[in-house]
């Protein structure tokens, strides 16, 4: 099961990609994010970038529906 970690997205843009999802370390920007797994909050280290706070879940299917992204 991928761990996956949920953040709002300070840097957004371009009005649509609000939300960073980080799956296993690898991030990926999203419009929306549906949670449908068990999460909690954790408080993590990201190198390079300093302290950050996510919604993390350990999940057994990421779905991408476009920029959409589904946690099951």
């Amino acid at each position: 099961m991928p761990t996956i970690k949920i953040r709002y997205n300070t840097q957004c843009r371009d009005d649509v990609h609000h939300w960073r999802v980080l799956v296993d370390g690898v991030e990926t920007l999203a419009s929306e994010v549906r949670i449908e797994s068990p999460s909690y909050t954790t408080r993590d280290l990201i190198e390079g970038v300093g302290e950050k706070w996510h919604l993390t879940t350990e999940a057994t299917t990421v779905e991408w529906q476009g920029s959409r992204c589904v946690i099951r």
